[in-house]
């Protein structure tokens, strides 16, 4: 099986021919032929992994992409979106290679800016995109035809993460969703809209909602968020997407498919996301940012921020940007550690660890402990933003208990004082 890749900016400008993806049957991964246009442009949709690209270009680690290289890879989801992929495939018999089956259900319609050809379109656009509908055909995939579960995985729209998720374009007069496949006009907005997994606390959505309230406040570059209710009651997560605006697209890559390593082996640290933006701008630009939402992720207790929780957004002329953050709420791990360690040389968050790691990339001291102070003293009104979000007492009460022991990880954070020194 082979597939044609290419970006399309969608910027009026012709889309960027990347090259051909073939699976290799025997080796159980996919290489890529780099296009023409692609060897001869400036343009490095994967800077860090391929210093030649006059030649054949695969993973290094097939379990990683589940053996597509790594730029590719990135574009098919996990989690919920995966789940929907694969009991479609199963429903239909298709005994095509399973990671090249899927980036042709992701077609031309993913997240960021690549596109695989010929796209698998089978589903047929959703017409009554609603929260209802979505609540009522994602709760028990098992009993949906499968024309809905086609629908279902079209409109997830190759979104990571484990919780029930759709992307739509929302009309912002009326407040109805469209198909996210449907042509951009004014007055549409792109967004994605989640709902709480069936092993979620019940106040799941209101708490991510309430951190990202926190977040913003503590700096932390966010889209827009809000919770939109169902006809029937029920709350969903909803927030712009920032790999589109208007009608234009960005390529997107998470900090994992940039350095070519599987998120759920721990491989890569906070360290890494700093050294990953110096190299993408040649300065540290991003390091208050990035100190900014290690700070947050220790306070908050957000212990599910690996390395596909971390993403960089590219436009046209090859500029890379930090992306805004995204998927921030309080997670505990089973094992009570973070997704990601601190630096190779120090995976504990200790305080005088994050004064030293934010040395090497520029920050005063001084400035360190100023801006942790600022993040943990958000972090400490959390409980009120909780509260807001309608977030009942027992539950505060639990996650503010959480995050101060958590704070005393901190340099000069309110519960950490001095303890740097």
């Amino acid at each position: 099986m082979r597939l044609r890749a290419s970006l399309d900016f969608h910027d009026g400008q012709p889309q960027v021919d990347v090259g051909t993806l073939a699976w290799n049957d025997a080796e159980r991964r996919a290489y890529v032929e780099w296009s023409d246009e692609v060897r001869e442009s400036s343009l490095k949709l994967s800077p860090f992994l391929v210093t030649d690209w006059s030649r054949l270009h695969t993973t290094n680690d097939p379990r990683a992409f589940h053996g597509l290289p790594a730029v590719f890879g990135d574009s098919v989801p996990d989690g919920w979106g995966r789940l929907l992929m694969d009991r479609e495939l199963l429903v239909r018999e298709d005994h095509l290679p399973r990671p090249m089956a899927h980036l042709a259900m992701v077609g031309r319609h993913g997240m960021g800016a690549l596109c695989y050809e010929p796209a698998d379109e089978t589903a047929r656009r959703v017409s009554d995109l609603s929260l209802d509908y979505f609540a009522r055909t994602s709760d028990d995939l098992e009993q949906v035809d499968h024309d809905v579960l086609a629908g279902l995985r079209a409109v997830s729209g190759g979104s990571q993460g484990a919780r029930p998720k759709f992307v739509a374009l929302l009309d912002e007069k009326t407040g109805r969703y469209r198909d996210h496949r449907s042509e951009w006009q004014s007055g549409l907005r792109h967004v994605l809209v989640k709902r709480a997994a069936r092993d979620d606390l019940p106040s799941a959505v209101p708490i991510e909602a309430a951190y990202a309230q926190a977040a913003r406040a503590a700096c932390i570059s966010m889209e827009n968020t809000e919770t939109v209710q169902s006809d029937k009651g029920e709350r969903f997560f909803q927030t712009d997407r920032f790999d589109r605006s208007g009608a234009r697209r960005l390529h997107m890559q998470s900090a994992a498919a940039l350095t070519d390593q599987n998120f759920r082996a721990g491989s890569l640290t906070y360290e890494s996301l700093f050294q990953i933006s110096r190299s993408l701008h040649g300065d540290d630009r991003d390091a208050e940012q990035l100190l900014r939402r290690l700070t947050f992720n220790i306070a908050a207790v957000n212990q599910d921020d690996h390395a596909k929780n971390h993403a960089y957004l590219m436009t046209r002329n090859g500029s890379w940007t930090l992306s805004p953050a995204f998927d921030i709420t309080h997670v505990r791990s089973p094992s009570g550690y973070h997704a990601m360690g601190l630096s190779a040389d120090d995976m504990d968050m200790r305080p005088q660890a994050i004064v030293n790691l934010a040395g090497r990339y520029g920050i005063e001291e001084s400035r360190t402990r100023e801006i942790v102070r600022e993040v943990s003293d958000v972090v400490d009104a959390l409980p009120e933003f909780l509260k807001e979000q309608g977030v009942p007492p027992k539950t505060r009460k639990a996650i503010g208990t959480a995050t101060r022991a958590a704070m005393k990880q901190l340099p000069l954070g309110r519960y950490g004082r001095d303890r740097a020194r």
